[in-house]
């Protein structure tokens, strides 16, 4: 007999609760978002690349590329180049962290693995360059906003230092995977 606060599919295998009028949502806007120490941008090569370039070449032994699949890039030309062949992409969406008093860019974040059918994304692609880390902007949270519809049920906060291209896929404090409920 199945407890009546646990929920199975026809195999009998535990599920989640059902979501009565479940609808897909929408995907994420390129709109910017404001914080309070640094704003999120979307990705716009030519404000964006010369900015990123030089705080990422404040990383003078490549440390922070550690966990990236690219980079460092020894040349701001191959910078750009990365830069736009990525930011035209969908999926991951990026995002340019940009500090309020400087108005520089100072670091990337990305939604990736948008799922609008199960109303679920992933906030990843983090690289705090060194101008970003140990400051009071390595803390930024989401307005509500997002593939829910009306701006309704997404919220981020990332706490702490993470390391760069470290991925958030679970709910627990140093980690936020987004999921969406109606």
């Amino acid at each position: 007999m199945t407890p009546p606060d646990r929920h199975t599919n026809h195999l009998g295998q535990p599920v989640g609760f059902p979501v009565p009028g479940w609808t897909p949502r929408e995907r994420p806007p390129r709109t910017p978002m404001s914080g309070r120490f640094c704003d999120l941008e979307p990705i716009d090569v030519q404000r964006h690349a010369t900015d990123l370039y030089a705080a990422y070449a404040l990383d003078r032994d490549g440390r922070n590329w550690t966990y990236f699949s690219y980079g460092p890039f020894e040349h701001a030309d191959n910078y750009r180049q990365w830069l736009s062949d990525n930011a035209a992409l969908e999926d991951p969406l990026l995002h340019a962290i940009v500090d309020k008093e400087t108005r520089q860019a100072v670091g990337v974040a990305a939604f990736m693995r948008i799922d609008p059918p199960n109303g679920v994304m992933e906030v990843g692609h983090i690289h705090y360059s060194p101008r970003l880390q140990r400051t009071p902007g390595v803390e930024v949270r989401q307005p509500e906003r997002g593939l829910a519809p009306r701006g309704r049920a997404i919220r981020f906060h990332l706490r702490g230092h993470l390391p760069p291209g470290h991925r958030l896929q679970s709910p627990k404090p140093r980690h936020g995977m987004v999921f969406l409920a109606r």
